[in-house]
């Protein structure tokens, strides 16, 4: 990574989204985990983002105490989700996942 890094600077690793989103879910209970799922889902399906950081932040506000390793796993990795290429508008084209047999 950080070859990457020297060699491409301002470079960053886009995460799967797909993967995001099951280890976000593993580390929270039972209990609740379908609308946090939905939540966490309006993150990644933000038309831009700052309505991205907005959903981030209602998540925390409403999820930070009940679900903390999940908040906390999304912080960590908040940009490295988001870093796939997004036109505006157009959200639902981009890929979710970094798996080339999953694209369309």
């Amino acid at each position: 990574m950080k070859g990457i890094e020297a060699a491409f600077p301002g470079s960053m690793w886009q995460q799967c989204q797909t993967n995001f989103m099951r280890r976000a879910l593993d580390l929270a209970r039972e209990v609740g985990k379908a609308t946090l799922c939905e939540d966490l889902r309006m993150i990644l399906q933000a038309c831009s983002r700052e309505r991205a950081e907005e959903e981030r932040a209602l998540l925390e506000e409403h999820w930070g105490k009940r679900f903390p390793k999940p908040v906390a796993y999304l912080e960590e990795h908040f940009d490295s989700v988001l870093a796939t290429g997004r036109p505006p508008g157009r959200a639902s084209e981009r890929p979710t996942t970094s798996s080339g047999s999953t694209r369309n």
